[in-house]
């Protein structure tokens, strides 16, 4: 992936975990932070095996509005229903998420 696709993912991310430090309870859950590193390291290990396709759709502004927005709309749905600690867990996972396109950057410069 070229650094400047990684730079934008990077930002939607930050914008993504900014918007739900900003709006979200967090309470601290162990759990919550398990499932979102694992659920997000899950997600990109099964799109890593399909990533032709995979980076062809996110070229696309509209895939990334709709991910942007339907990601946030389905957490605090998910929220309301399960409780506050899917904040916690969304936001590990964009942490996480993070992690993943730094180590990819410096796996890519050696």
């Amino acid at each position: 992936m070229p650094e400047t696709n990684r730079r934008r993912d990077a930002a939607l991310t930050v914008g993504f975990c900014t918007l739900v430090v900003a709006v979200a309870p967090l309470p601290p859950s162990p759990a919550a932070v398990l499932v979102g590193a694992s659920a997000t390291l899950l997600v990109e290990w099964l799109l890593s095996r399909r990533k032709t396709a995979v980076r062809r759709a996110w070229r696309r502004r509209w895939v990334r509005v709709t991910t942007f927005v339907g990601g946030l709309l389905a957490a605090a749905l998910l929220a309301a229903a399960v409780g506050p600690a899917v904040w916690t867990a969304v936001l590990v996972g964009g942490i996480t998420y993070l992690f993943v396109l730094a180590a990819a950057t410096l796996r890519e410069r050696r």
